[in-house]
């Protein structure tokens, strides 16, 4: 495995702000790496550091092997061979659409002739040759967008870095633009970094995600495995949309599979937790709105199934959001449209034992599926 980009160690501070805190990973070459996480976290000064546009306070950076990044040692972002497309696009305005983007090879001292055949190869790319005498304001914002990008490529780098290019899209042509951008990097073949705080963003776009929290690595891994084996109770709140429970393990009863957690709203729900926790140690769980089971009628002998009342329903497309009553607690859960439960309704609300993640409160681990880790 080619390494096309590396981080080590990377720190910095503004004043008594710490940024980045030791974050260090690698990118294969022509994987897509995302850094997510809330504002403030640090990701887009990594990226900034990766490009050249930030100056770190310590740590390591290698682009194709070759160093970029030492103490005392910083090499100019033109000298690093990445292109890197912003959040808002930063577009010439009184260019045109093939004067944006034949801007960058002519900076870089190629020909006309050649930076006029590379503007043309990145705009039939994206679509966009058609439009090449057009003025920036004449074009969408999702025509902009792709104006940016034909611009990142027609330097034909190895590494292009992403700053939240599809913030400013509305929702629908954000989702085409995604797919769009997913078959030219595959068809291409580059290496891609890319920060985002959308995580639907993040898992379906990427082979890798780094998850960032007040400037620390969470987690690290394939979005699947983030997805369903999340190493922190940040990375579990951050992901997806989840269902939380506090309390206490308490003894099982003939014939369950693990422990049992004795929510403090009194509910008791059956867990495969093994392992070093026992009766007494206080865990936070997290179940997904997507893997709530309910049903109009059920059979609430079996573990985790209890009886409950639809509160309010929310239509969203596809799928509709159920919030439904159970005793003192709201269980949300993401059902077919198709369904359409009524408000008022009786229903079995089913927690499968598999879908909760569970979390030590107070002693910083993790424990999911009876595994247990430590965490930070």
């Amino acid at each position: 495995m080619t390494v096309a980009i590396e981080v080590v160690d990377l720190c910095k501070r503004f004043a008594e702000t710490v940024a980045l805190d030791g974050v260090s990973f690698e990118v294969p070459d022509g994987e897509v790496l995302s850094l997510l996480g809330p504002s403030g976290c640090g990701k887009t000064t990594t990226l900034r550091s990766i490009a050249g546009l930030e100056t770190p306070d310590d740590g390591i950076i290698r682009i194709g092997g070759a160093e970029v990044v030492r103490k005392g040692r910083n090499v100019p972002p033109e000298e690093r061979g990445l292109s890197m497309v912003f959040q808002q696009y930063a577009l010439w305005p009184h260019l045109d659409v093939k004067g944006n983007v034949m801007f960058g090879p002519l900076m870089r001292h190629k020909g006309k002739a050649e930076a006029h055949e590379r503007a043309k190869r990145a705009l039939e790319m994206v679509k966009l040759w058609h439009q090449r005498d057009r003025r920036i304001a004449q074009l969408s914002g999702g025509q902009q967008q792709r104006v940016a990008l034909a611009r990142a490529l027609a330097l034909e780098p190895k590494v292009v870095l992403l700053d939240e290019p599809l913030s400013n899209l509305d929702a629908k042509l954000r989702e085409e633009t995604k797919l769009e951008l997913m078959e030219l990097q595959r068809a291409l073949g580059f290496t891609a970094v890319y920060v985002t705080h959308d995580q639907g963003e993040a898992l379906s776009l990427s082979d890798q995600i780094v998850i960032l929290n007040d400037g620390r690595i969470e987690q690290i891994g394939a979005p699947e495995e983030i997805w369903s084996d999340p190493a922190s109770r940040f990375v579990a709140e951050f992901i997806g949309d989840s269902n939380t429970f506090d309390g206490v393990l308490e003894p099982t009863r003939p014939g369950e599979p693990g422990l049992v957690l004795r929510t403090t709203s009194g509910m008791r729900l059956v867990t495969n937790l093994r392992g070093p926790f026992g009766p007494g140690d206080e865990i936070t769980a997290f179940v997904a709105f997507d893997d709530v089971v309910i049903t109009e009628t059920g059979d609430t002998a079996r573990h985790n199934v209890v009886a409950g009342h639809v509160r309010l329903t929310s239509f969203q497309g596809y799928s509709s959001l159920a919030m439904i009553e159970v005793g003192d607690v709201v269980v949300t859960a993401r059902v077919p449209s198709r369904s359409r439960l009524r408000e008022g309704a009786a229903v079995s609300v089913g927690i499968p034992p598999d879908a909760m993640k569970c979390f030590g409160v107070h002693n910083g681990r993790q424990a999911v599926d009876g595994t247990v880790a430590a965490v930070g």
